[in-house]
């Protein structure tokens, strides 16, 4: 698989363990996190900040991938996604990223669609 897969694991890991401190080595300075119906992050720090906010609201996040194109320094991943809230368990959310990633493997660009 190529670097953009690789950055992918390092952002799956990082949902699914509840955090999302290592991705400030994920994400390139000028890096851009986007999802519908909200801003664009950009750079590591905010799309940090973004994602924890995201995994701390969705406890025990579990990450089934259902589909890798992977491009190298690009790919896109379709996957589902189950959470904790309260009093009921969230179960196969569907969603898909897409990513994009630099010569040193660091992300330039994520979409993600639900």
């Amino acid at each position: 698989m190529g670097r953009a897969y690789d950055a992918w694991k390092k952002i799956r890991a990082a949902w699914t363990d509840g955090d999302p401190e290592p991705l400030l080595d994920v994400y390139a300075p000028d890096g851009v996190y986007l999802e519908a119906l909200n801003p664009p992050h950009e750079g590591p720090e905010l799309i940090r900040s973004y994602l924890n906010d995201f995994v701390t609201a969705r406890p025990n996040i579990e990450i089934t991938e259902t589909r890798v194109i992977d491009g190298g320094d690009s790919c896109a991943v379709e996957w589902t996604f189950s959470y904790d809230q309260p009093g009921r368990r969230v179960s196969n959310l569907r969603r898909c990223s897409v990513l994009v990633v630099d010569a040193n493997g660091l992300v330039k660009s994520h979409r993600d669609y639900t």
